[in-house]
């Protein structure tokens, strides 16, 4: 985002008239802050909303008859009771460890659903973007009408 702002802005500034440069500007930088305001709304309620589901998803999987659960849980347990830990201090901690695993994995899952629903939108804009007219700038901004533009 932060490479496109500048090429967007001159752009949007070389495509209005002199006298309106002042109107235009002002318009662009509050287009910009209303949208980068409504995007980060938008994408956090949908990231909070996705972190929510996944974490229900993921905690489906982690009952005491899945095996793989089981055998993860014990190991753990085994390894905290080996350190010195009571029997009941390594199953709290053991349960600790496999919780902050499982919240970091269903983030994670989070993240990608939302960089993937950004991709799609970004690639979905990319043509509209080739519809825009174009309309050329016949004197460009900073030229007296009686100075040569040099164009190459």
């Amino acid at each position: 985002m932060g490479l496109l702002m500048a090429p967007i802005t001159t752009a949007v500034m070389n495509s209005v008239p002199q006298r309106k440069i002042g109107f235009a500007s002002s318009m662009n930088s509050i287009m910009m802050q209303v949208g980068a305001s409504l995007g980060i709304a938008v994408f956090g309620t949908l990231l909070s909303n996705r972190a929510i589901y996944h974490v229900a998803i993921v905690g489906q999987a982690t009952t005491a008859g899945n095996p793989i659960f089981a055998a993860t849980a014990e190991t753990l347990m085994q390894r905290a009771h080996g350190l010195g830990y009571t029997f009941s201090q390594a199953m709290m901690a053991s349960r600790a460890v496999l919780m902050g695993s499982m919240t970091k994995a269903a983030l994670v899952m989070s993240f990608e659903d939302v960089f993937i629903l950004g991709a799609i939108i970004v690639a979905c804009s990319i043509p509209l973007a080739f519809l825009l007219p174009a309309q050329v700038v016949r004197q460009p901004h900073g030229h007296k009408p009686e100075e040569p533009v040099i164009s190459g």
